[in-house]
């Protein structure tokens, strides 16, 4: 697809994923909405139990196609506890970065795991569009229990927010700045691609 030049914005993917995690301070070491002294157990109602490597692995042809190469990096606020995961790994910056954001909830407090993690879902996409981090979307696209795209507001990355009963996964593609009129066309081309790296990271969660 060929993009209208413009003057690139380079943003650190690394840097873009800690701040979509801000949102809603998925990296609270007590989890999402609770305190250590709520958790009477560690019991959770939900489909995923956890990620057991620092970043997601990418098939060769995953990292090909999406121009990638090697091991993505961890954030340093990545936290993995007995009531949670928040991972956020980046592969490169700027034009080409790619980034991966994984929440998993691990406990049932005054609502099961997986409804929790529905509600803190749909809170951060909302934070983000109300707050004009995300300048475009399309919502509810049909790809596992709920799912957007959006253009991020420096109009060159391209994002998928994805719920998974218990868990919540965001991919983060940056390429050329885009003009408005090519939002929709470029969300369009990179569907798939997308939904296929959400898939891949999902089928690693155990």
């Amino acid at each position: 697809m060929t993009h209208p030049r413009a003057r690139l914005l380079r943003i650190t993917a690394f840097g873009l994923v800690t701040a979509m995690a801000a949102c809603t301070g998925p990296g609270d070491t007590a989890g999402p909405g609770t305190t250590p002294s709520a958790l009477p157990s560690a019991a959770y109602t939900g489909k995923w139990s956890n990620l057991d490597t620092p970043c997601p692995t990418l098939t060769p042809a995953t990292k090909a196609e999406l121009d990638i190469t090697g091991s993505g990096t961890p954030s340093p606020a990545d936290t993995s506890t007995f009531i949670g995961q928040n991972i956020n790994c980046s592969w490169g910056e700027g034009e080409g970065a790619f980034a991966v954001s994984v929440r998993i909830n691990l406990r049932d407090g005054q609502i099961p795991a997986d409804e929790q993690t529905a509600l803190d879902f749909q809170d951060q996409v909302n934070r983000s569009i109300a707050a004009g981090e995300v300048l475009h979307s399309i919502r509810d696209i049909g790809f596992q229990d709920r799912a957007y795209l959006t253009i991020h507001k420096d109009q060159a990355t391209l994002q998928l927010w994805t719920l998974s009963s218990n868990a919540s996964v965001t991919i983060h593609r940056t390429g050329p700045r885009l003009e408005k009129s090519a939002w929709d066309k470029a969300l369009s081309d990179q569907k798939s691609t997308l939904e296929k790296v959400a898939t891949e990271v999902l089928n690693q969660l155990g």
